[in-house]
């Protein structure tokens, strides 16, 4: 599996970023598409910038 630039808590920070600028800002600045912070949010959506460390690695755990 292909390794990501960002760290599950960074992505969240960045969801949190896009929740109160605009997607297409926070996307150019993190230099990511809007459609990568879409589909962040639908995984992380829920989820605090210190709850995500476990949550990842316990769902790649269990599938591996």
């Amino acid at each position: 599996m292909r390794k990501g630039r960002f760290t599950e808590e960074q992505m969240v920070a960045i969801i949190r970023e896009a929740d109160r600028d605009p997607v297409s800002e926070v996307a150019r600045r993190h230099g990511v598409s809007e459609q990568a912070i879409y589909t962040w949010r639908k995984r992380f959506g829920g989820f605090q910038a210190s709850e995500s460390g476990g949550c990842g690695s316990s769902r790649r755990r269990t599938l591996a």
